[in-house]
């Protein structure tokens, strides 16, 4: 099996007018624990190849960091963005899926123009200990989607918090079964679930918090100008 090296990087820079596509096709690319990786470029997509039908990206207890830029800028460990006009679109394919869960549920972040969850596509942070949970951050200037039942989620099964999860996009739509949510499974708390977006349509998906262990549900903030539910959310 192949490894990966890692290596300190202080930013990221781009020149060309359009930034190179990252593809992950078909692979699992798995990282020590608290570990963090970055796919920092153009477009990104998490699809399936020829020989395995979708791909996975794990950081136990760490971090994934996924960037999508669209103009020359630069993308600094610590300073942010800089320079950029234009994001890209990142996309994760059918039953692909990011997870960052363990002794702690690590975090994950996106700051794109779009983000598309394909049918039964997943990001999951879930906290399997005594440690708190860090968070899904999800930054946008245009549309989150989640095709029929993916979902991005947090959950603790022992006495750590949960993870957060916190959502900024133009507009978010769920189809059926798709769901964005944390969950208490254990004694720990659920991590608070943040949600906010000039259109917010919930296509027989769901928003939620909720708790079936001794821990509490997280606290829950939607905020939208514009909310669609049909009979089925």
């Amino acid at each position: 099996a192949s490894e990966l090296s890692p290596v300190d990087v202080t930013a990221f820079g781009f020149l060309a007018n359009e930034p190179a596509p990252i593809s992950v096709q078909g692979s699992f690319l798995e990282l020590q624990p608290f570990h963090e990786l970055s796919l920092v470029g153009g477009d990104i997509e998490l699809t399936g190849g020829q020989v395995f039908p979708n791909s996975a990206l794990f950081a136990p207890a760490g971090r994934v960091s996924l960037i999508s830029v669209g103009s020359p800028g630069e993308v600094g460990r610590f300073t942010g963005l800089e320079g950029f006009t234009t994001l890209g679109d990142v996309n994760i394919g059918p039953q692909s899926f990011i997870d960052v869960s363990g002794e702690r549920g690590g975090d994950v972040i996106v700051i794109a123009d779009s983000l598309l969850l394909f049918d039964e596509a997943a990001i999951v942070s879930d906290t399997l200990g005594a440690t708190d949970g860090g968070a899904i951050f999800i930054d946008l200037q245009g549309t989150l989607a989640l095709g029929q039942n993916a979902f991005i989620q947090s959950q603790t099964f022992g006495s750590g918090r949960g993870a957060g999860v916190s959502i900024q996009a133009g507009g978010v739509a769920l189809l059926p079964g798709a769901v964005i949510g944390t969950r208490s499974l254990g004694s720990g708390d659920g991590g608070e679930l943040e949600v906010s977006a000039v259109i917010i349509d919930l296509q027989g998906g769901c928003l939620a918090t909720d708790a079936a262990g001794t821990g509490q549900a997280g606290d829950i903030s939607v905020s939208a100008l514009l909310l669609s539910l049909d009979a089925s959310s």
